[in-house]
C-alpha cells in the first residue's frame, strides 16, 4: 500500500511541475513531455492534484492501522501478551498437555485424639484444686521515734510533746503527770489501756481509736497503753519503773502517720 501511495505522489508532483513550467520534466524515472497549450496544462495540473489527494487519503488509514497494531502489541515497550509470550508445553504420553506446576496434594489436618484434652479443657481449674488468691499483707508503718522518758511532778504539771523528734518538755503535752494528788496516774492527749502480753502493733492501737478519748489512766509498773498525739500520730508506752509516787520511767514508741 505504501508503494502505491508513493507512486501516486510522484505522479502528482511531476504533473504539477510540468503544468507549471510547461516544459519537459523527468522525476523519479517518470518523464513528462513539454506542455504548450494552456488547456492541456490546466488539465494536467488537475490530474496531479487529484493524484496527490488520492495518495493522502490512502496514506491516512495506513497510519491509523499501524498505530492500532502497535497498541495491540503493548504500550511504551511493555511486554507482549501472555498468549504470544508463553511457550507451548510438550504433550504428554497420553496426548494431553502437562501442567508446568505439579498439583499439590492437600495434607489432612490431624484430628485430636479423644484421650488428649483440648487447651480449653487444660485451662479450666478442677474442683479438687480451687484457685486461692493471696491475701494482701498489711502495710508497714515507719517508727518516727523510740526511746525512754521520765515523767515526774514537782508540784506543777509536767510532760512531753511527742510529735517532735526528739520529744520536747511541755506542761502535760501528749503524755505527762498532772500533779501529786493522783499518784500513779498519767495524763495524755488521748489514751487507752493495752491488755496484751506483748507490745501492741500499729493496727492494734488503731483498732482502739474508739477508746482513745480518755485523758487520764491509772498505771503501774509493767502496764502498757496506746496513745494519740496532738497531730494525730499513734504510739504506745510501757511503764518500766516507778521510783516514787510522782515519778515514772516509760519506754515510748511513736509511729508516723499512715
Amino acid at each position: 500500500m505504501l508503494a502505491f501511495v508513493g507512486s501516486l505522489w510522484v505522479v502528482g508532483v511531476v504533473l504539477l511541475v510540468g503544468a507549471v513550467i510547461g516544459r519537459s520534466v523527468t522525476l523519479g524515472g517518470t518523464e513528462l513531455p513539454a506542455l504548450t497549450t494552456p488547456k492541456v496544462r490546466v488539465a494536467v495540473a488537475g490530474i496531479g492534484v487529484f493524484a496527490l489527494v488520492l495518495g493522502m487519503l490512502l496514506y491516512v488509514p495506513t497510519l491509523t492501522g499501524t498505530g492500532s497494531g502497535a497498541a495491540a502489541t503493548g504500550r511504551a515497550g511493555g511486554p507482549p501478551s501472555s498468549a504470544s509470550a508463553e511457550a507451548p508445553q510438550p504433550p504428554g504420553t497420553d496426548g494431553s498437555s502437562r501442567s508446568a506446576t505439579p498439583s499439590a496434594t492437600p495434607t489432612p489436618t490431624p484430628s485430636p485424639s479423644p484421650d488428649t484434652p483440648s487447651p480449653e479443657e487444660d485451662s479450666t481449674p478442677t474442683a479438687s484444686s480451687p484457685a486461692t488468691e493471696p491475701k494482701p499483707s498489711a502495710p508497714t508503718v515507719r517508727v518516727r521515734w523510740q526511746g525512754t522518758l521520765l515523767l515526774y511532778s514537782n508540784g506543777a504539771p509536767t510532760g512531753w510533746w511527742l510529735d517532735n523528734v526528739p520529744p520536747t518538755p511541755a506542761t502535760i503535752g501528749d503524755l505527762g503527770l498532772e500533779c501529786d494528788c493522783h499518784p500513779g496516774e498519767v495524763v495524755a492527749n488521748a489514751i487507752a489501756a493495752w491488755d496484751g502480753s506483748s507490745p501492741p502493733k500499729y493496727q492494734q492501737c488503731s483498732a482502739l481509736s474508739g477508746q482513745l478519748a480518755r485523758r487520764a489512766l491509772a498505771v503501774q509498773e509493767g502496764a502498757m497503753a496506746c496513745l494519740k498525739t496532738w497531730d494525730g500520730r499513734l504510739g504506745y508506752f510501757t511503764v518500766t519503773s516507778m521510783p516514787g509516787p510522782s515519778e515514772l520511767n516509760v519506754a515510748a514508741t511513736i509511729w508516723d502517720r499512715r
